[in-house]
């Protein structure tokens, strides 16, 4: 779990001063490797691939970093520039290195390479190494030149500096709603569900974190059952992670009045104020990744939390196999959970997994986010950390290990304001500066997908209530859960979904909750049950001047542990047209599904977006193979039911 908390002065000094040591270590390094030394992109008229970063490393590139789309941002000179030379390197140029938000009068991030000029910059006030690649230096500056210093060719990039003062609370609720001007969010977020009749009240939600404070007043009187499976003697919160994740899935905002920021963002403010919270204590003092000897089976967690009311938990860490571990035991254990969390009670006990992707950048995805059926969440910026439809560096980047899309969707992740746990403030311990708002103590500042996560489970909890409403009182399921955030999302930035960086994109309750949106919804009421079998619909779009979005879901069987591909039952999503095209799911171009292609034969989720839809479609599920056990304790060995959500389209009677 990445986890940023304050820093004292003195450390940040010392720092600095590493940086000019490094500096004077290296002060002829440009001059020993040319004029021509510096960053350049590598750009490929196609998907990278493991070859061509290998090709890339050959010529003796360093500090190598993708840029989209298709490219490579890496330092060359000398030598290895000319070995270069056939792959076509252009120079970074000044431009590309500007954050759009970049405003000189506050306080700037500028990355370096190698420690060069670090200390010597002008408004240098800190340094640090950017880890893992200890090649690049990250420097905090201020009253700076920045047409001036993106000249210099030792710099990378300049952006403002998530320095964790500004709050963002009920702003990242608002990026997650979708209720953004411009590219910033607006106040109001409880005025917009109490316009749904939104909140997530009757709804339960777990914490499996560190534990919850629940006499921090946003969260007073939220815990309905907890539990502790750590060591520690006192586990309402060990170290006040758990509860500043349960703050952004469900504090209230309304515990500590008048306590907002200067742009009327009301602190605390969840994403589901009205839900309940089951608190799950997995986490104690640990390492970044969990690794205690003594944790639980994971099942025994979930089963507390099931039999408690939760319809799902939110899981902020890794389980400690590694980055792009593949599908290890552990994820298959959290493929059979989503489908019965509770192995002890007789039938299935469905359950939603929200996780955490990882803080391991292009590393790869953590564990044990390669599960097939749970939702992985990816770290966006929030709107003080940057541009909001920007990924954080920090966030894991798919694909899996064998291939699948990966993280699932993306949240606000990135200089998050929340609840600041009293009884246990090691991690997000810092309070946000909020101009002698004295309650701001009340607060802490994080980063990490560990913040981006609890967005999602906020919205299962909105997404409980509402399908509830709808449904005499029935749940969703997990893989209906899926499907709606998924087909509601927002594609950040240039329309490329679906990616390895946001998965199918960000999180949008706007969408999702629209009340004008025709949609056609079956939740696992269909079961496929021999590899002939299929469902049809015909379909027309309710408005032609929207996109008719198409998703289709499904928990599927666990696999062998460290199979490849991890993919049990396979089931294909196909879109027709009167006029004979045919949308394949997840065969997409710039965002949107394009005909032709081959049927996907890796995941659990596919799509058909089909931008400007025309007259008639008829839709087909059909099962390509089912060699699993999809729906438990049917009495089918071979089967598999799925969800499926489609936006903007009417059924028609044949």
């Amino acid at each position: 779990m990445h986890r940023h908390g304050g820093e004292n002065t003195t450390y940040v000094n010392l720092r600095l001063m590493l940086a000019i040591s490094l500096l004077a270590a290296s002060a002829s390094g440009l001059r020993a490797e040319g004029p021509t030394a510096g960053w350049h992109v590598v750009a490929y008229d196609h998907r990278i691939t493991e070859a061509d970063l290998a090709a890339l490393e050959a010529t003796g590139a360093r500090a190598i970093q993708y840029l989209p789309e298709d490219s490579y941002v890496t330092w060359l000179g000398g030598a290895a520039l000319e070995a270069a030379a056939p792959l076509g390197p252009r120079p970074l140029a000044p431009a590309e290195k500007v954050a759009p938000a970049t405003d000189p009068r506050r306080l700037l991030d500028v990355t370096v390479y190698g420690g060069r000029a670090a200390g010597a910059l002008p408004g240098a006030i800190a340094a640090h190494a950017v880890a893992p690649d200890r090649s690049l230096v990250s420097v905090t500056m201020r009253r700076v030149d920045v047409e001036a210093l993106s000249r210099r060719p030792e710099v990378l990039s300049i952006g403002p500096a998530a320095t964790g003062i500004e709050p963002l609370d009920e702003g990242t609720s608002q990026i997650v709603a979708g209720n953004i001007e411009g590219s910033s969010p607006v106040p109001g977020y409880r005025a917009f569900l109490d316009a749904l009749g939104l909140g997530g009240a009757g709804a339960r939600i777990a914490i499996a974190d560190s534990g919850i404070d629940d006499t921090h007043p946003d969260l007073m009187g939220r815990v309905v059952a907890r539990t502790d499976f750590t060591p520690l003697p006192d586990y309402r919160d060990s170290d006040g992670h758990g509860t500043h994740v349960a703050g952004i899935a469900a504090g209230s905002g309304a515990g500590v009045p008048g306590a907002t920021d200067p742009s009327g963002f009301a602190y605390g403010m969840g994403v589901a104020p009205d839900a309940e919270l089951v608190d799950v204590g997995v986490l104690g003092i640990i390492e970044e990744i969990v690794g205690i000897d003594d944790f639980p089976p994971f099942e025994d967690a979930s089963a507390f939390a099931v039999r408690n009311g939760a319809v799902g938990w939110n899981a902020s860490w890794g389980s400690g196999e590694g980055d792009r571990a593949g599908y290890t035991q552990t994820a298959r254990t959290m493929d059979i959970i989503t489908r019965d969390a509770d192995w002890e009670t007789p039938g299935a006990q469905p359950f939603t997994l929200v996780f955490a992707a990882g803080n391991s950048g292009n590393a790869g995805p953590g564990a044990p986010t390669e599960a097939k059926n749970l939702i992985a969440v990816a770290s966006s910026r929030s709107h003080r950390a940057g541009n909001i439809n920007t990924i954080s560096s920090f966030s894991s980047k798919g694909p899996t290990l064998d291939g699948r899309i990966g993280p699932t969707i993306a949240a606000p992740g990135e200089t998050v304001v929340s609840t600041r746990s009293i009884t246990g403030s090691v991690l997000c311990n810092q309070p946000p500066v909020a101009d002698g708002v004295p309650q701001a103590a009340l607060y802490g500042v994080c980063s990490g997908t560990s913040m981006a996560a609890p967005h999602v489970t906020g919205a299962l909890a909105l997404i409980t209530q509402w399908w509830r409403s709808r449904s005499e009182g029935e749940t969703q399921s997990a893989a209906m859960t899926k499907a709606l955030l998924v087909n509601s999302a927002t594609d950040m930035g240039a329309p490329n979904v679906p990616n390895g960086s946001e998965g199918w994109g960000r999180v949008t309750l706007r969408n999702l909750f629209d009340p004008t949106a025709e949609r056609i919804l079956l939740d696992q009421d269909l079961v496929l049950e021999e590899a002939s079998d299929h469902h049809e619909v015909r379909i027309e779009p309710a408005d032609p001047d929207r996109p008719l979005k198409a998703t289709l879901a499904w928990s599927d069987a666990a696999a062998t542990p460290n199979a490849i591909p991890a993919l049990v039952n396979d089931l294909d999503l196909t879109v027709t047209a009167d006029d004979g095209t045919t949308y394949l799911g997840n065969n997409f171009a710039a965002g949107w599904s394009v005909p032709g292609g081959e049927p996907d034969r890796l995941e659990v989720l596919e799509n058909v977006f089909v931008r400007e839809p025309s007259g008639g479609y008829t839709l087909r599920i059909s099962a390509a193979n089912l060699p699993g056990d999809g729906v438990s304790f049917s009495g089918d060995s071979t089967d598999q039911d799925f969800a499926l959500v489609v936006t903007n389209a009417v059924l028609v009677q044949p």
